[in-house]
């Protein structure tokens, strides 16, 4: 590698470029391109470090825990206010009461039973009287 390419190298990685447009640009491999920005510390924080949703700030998880995805609980609020289609709601279930008979809609608890605590204590109620 020369040291015209080194510098396009780095000047292209400040400007944001990602490895693959490098590579093309200059001839190298991918694999070249990204060895070289790490040994030069010109490797992007999208690369290394998880950048919150909302405001794009570094994120830091916990060791062995799930990978957050916003900073703080404000920038969550804010990111979902903003992206309201984004929302994943598929755990909506059209269920009938065991003891009404009344339909009813549930949302993630695909094992209820009844429409309501009412209902689910009086139907307690009437089997424990028809089993004595």
């Amino acid at each position: 590698m020369t040291k015209e390419q080194k510098s396009t190298i780095l000047r292209l990685r400040a400007e944001g470029y990602k490895y693959v447009t490098i590579a093309d640009t200059i001839g190298l491999s991918i694999n070249t391109v990204k060895s070289y920005c790490r040994r030069q510390g010109a490797a992007s924080q999208a690369d290394d470090v998880p950048c919150c949703k909302q405001c794009k700030k570094p994120l830091v998880s916990k060791k062995g825990g799930k990978p957050r995805l916003f900073c703080s609980d404000e920038c969550r609020n804010n990111w979902w206010k903003h992206h309201p289609s984004d929302i994943n709601r598929k755990a909506y279930y059209d269920k009938t009461c065991a003891h009404c008979g009344k339909p009813y809609t549930v949302y993630g608890r695909p094992n209820s039973k009844f429409c309501s605590r009412a209902c689910a204590s009086q139907h307690r109620v009437k089997n424990a009287e028809a089993g004595s």
